[in-house]
């Protein structure tokens, strides 16, 4: 435990804490040491204590969402650093990037690591988010119902005429169960 705490008023118990950041758990924790004062010439004793903040290492966090059209990523980021750039001085930071699949190849790692030039240290994290695709074969198409999108799936999959006459009836008999439930009576 490196954060600063205050365990117990009477009597006194603090704990400063490190009064340098670890890590970025730390990256909004207030860094410093108590002086405290202990008064033996009363009875009883008191104590006082007062918290003195230090010029600690700065942790900081970017964080950019990039999307599937973005012309120029690194720009954008490049753009978000110079935003940033006295709140990068010195600090050790993280960047942290949620890309397309098809765009971590169009982000220069090499021109952003430059452009902290100012930073004490820096660590990108990218996440890569993976678009899923439904694959339909041109049978799920806007407007049909659920029965004629089953209807034309079951031809694109070459089922004969009498299974597909099996699985849409059983397949009506299903809507119209779900549909006398939502309505609160019993179909089946």
């Amino acid at each position: 435990m490196h954060r600063r705490q205050v365990l117990c008023e009477i009597p006194p118990v603090v704990y400063a804490g490190s009064i340098e950041r670890l890590d970025f758990s730390d990256e909004n924790e207030e860094k410093g040491f108590y002086v405290a004062e202990i008064k033996t010439d009363t009875v009883p004793r008191t104590v006082s204590y007062n918290f003195c903040p230090v010029e600690a290492r700065r942790f900081l966090t970017l964080q950019m969402e990039i999307e599937n059209d973005d012309p120029d990523p690194t720009g954008r980021v490049l753009a978000m650093i110079a935003k940033n750039g006295d709140a990068v001085r010195d600090a050790v930071v993280k960047l942290k990037l949620t890309l397309p699949a098809h765009m971590p190849g169009l982000v220069r790692d090499n021109e952003i690591l430059k452009a902290f030039k100012e930073a004490y240290n820096v660590g990108i994290a990218k996440t890569i988010r993976r678009e899923e695709k439904i694959r339909t074969s041109g049978w799920l198409k806007e407007g049909l119902s659920p029965m004629e999108a089953l209807q034309n799936y079951l031809g694109d999959k070459k089922i004969s005429p009498e299974r597909q006459k099996i699985l849409l009836e059983y397949a009506e008999r299903l809507v119209e169960a779900r549909l006398s439930a939502d309505r609160g009576t019993n179909a089946i």
